[in-house]
């Protein structure tokens, strides 16, 4: 059985000097910087397509459909390598996933910064298992009927007991220890 354990995780203060000395390290220092970028290189130097894999063609082909509009949607030729690089300096990745559109069904992936996160909470069961992002500052969701939306804590996407995926951030955490809640940037981690 698990439970809060502070040596795990720096206090919100110390892990946003963590993310500001990362970027600064990236910013400043050449060697820093080109190890984070041969990282990028291997992971997304000509970036990658998501192929669906169904035994039936017509399903295929409709998956397959849906795969690239989502790729287009959320931009991901233009900004794989970027993002992959940003997930090497800060050490987490971390999107909201919208409402559905109601006509089409597509999710808009945003990006949520991480000095926006005040807390991260875990499963009081599991410690490896994260529950819930809290914001330090509310955002704002425009609804595909025009009414908005505040978000301050955000349910982090998982399967629950009914087989069935709850919550609507996803949420990867790099260079992180079982039971800790916050990735680590790889400039950090020799």
């Amino acid at each position: 059985i698990s439970g809060a354990d502070s040596r795990r995780d720096l206090p919100a203060p110390d892990y946003d000097w963590h993310l500001k000395l990362c970027n600064w390290l990236w910013r400043q220092n050449p060697i820093a910087k080109k190890g984070v970028q041969n990282i990028r290189a291997f992971v997304a130097s000509e970036g990658f397509r998501v192929r669906a894999n169904c035994p039936q063609d017509r399903q295929r082909q409709m998956m397959q459909q849906l795969l690239n509009e989502h790729w287009e949607l959320n931009e991901w030729d233009d900004e794989l390598s970027r993002r992959v690089e940003t997930l090497g300096v800060e050490g987490e990745w971390l999107y909201y996933a919208s409402e559905p559109n109601p006509h089409t069904g597509h999710i808009k992936l945003c990006k949520i910064l991480p000095e926006n996160v005040k807390d991260i909470t875990r499963c009081p069961l599991n410690a490896e298992q994260l529950r819930t992002v809290e914001l330090s500052c509310a955002l704002e969701e425009q609804l595909h009927d025009g009414t908005l939306r505040k978000l301050s804590s955000l349910p982090i996407a998982h399967i629950n007991a009914h087989s069935q995926v709850e919550g609507n951030l996803l949420y990867l955490g790099i260079n992180r220890l079982s039971g800790q809640t916050r990735g680590w940037s790889d400039l950090l981690v020799v």
